[in-house]
């Protein structure tokens, strides 16, 4: 991939030790790693706590790219809808990691989490469909 000299610039000026950039990073590293290792048959990863790792990474991502949060705001509202959903994602898999990454105590109830977090991929997906319809029928 070869950027020309305005995508080069846009580039350069990015804030690569931003809290947002350090997540995603990491959260990218991680990723592959997990990933990779998973696909030529290797779980060591998956069933360790660099699991954990990396769904702290992800979580982090998204609180610190609400902060940032800028833009216009149908694409603002794009971001949120996002970020939501990607913690969503996040507590899912925490929730069904592998049993030997459970805590020995259960210090936080999930129980009443696992219902709001359900909740909200509800409002998510019936909004979408609700804006997508006005969106095509006007």
């Amino acid at each position: 991939m070869i950027l020309n000299e305005r995508q080069l610039k846009k580039f350069k000026s990015l804030k690569w030790l931003h809290p947002h950039s350090i997540s995603g990073a990491i959260v990218l590293v991680v990723g592959f790693l997990i990933t990779a290792s998973s696909i030529i048959g290797n779980y060591y990863l998956v069933n360790s706590h660099f699991l954990h790792v990396y769904l702290l990474a992800c979580a982090l991502n998204s609180i610190f790219g609400a902060i940032i949060l800028k833009g216009p705001p149908d694409v603002r509202l794009g971001f949120k809808f996002g970020i939501a959903l990607q913690l969503s994602l996040v507590y899912i898999c925490f929730r069904v990691r592998p049993a030997q990454l459970h805590f020995a105590l259960n210090f936080i109830p999930l129980g009443w989490l696992d219902k709001l977090i359900a909740i909200n991929l509800l409002v998510l997906v019936t909004y979408s469909a609700i804006r997508r319809r006005e969106e095509h029928f006007g």
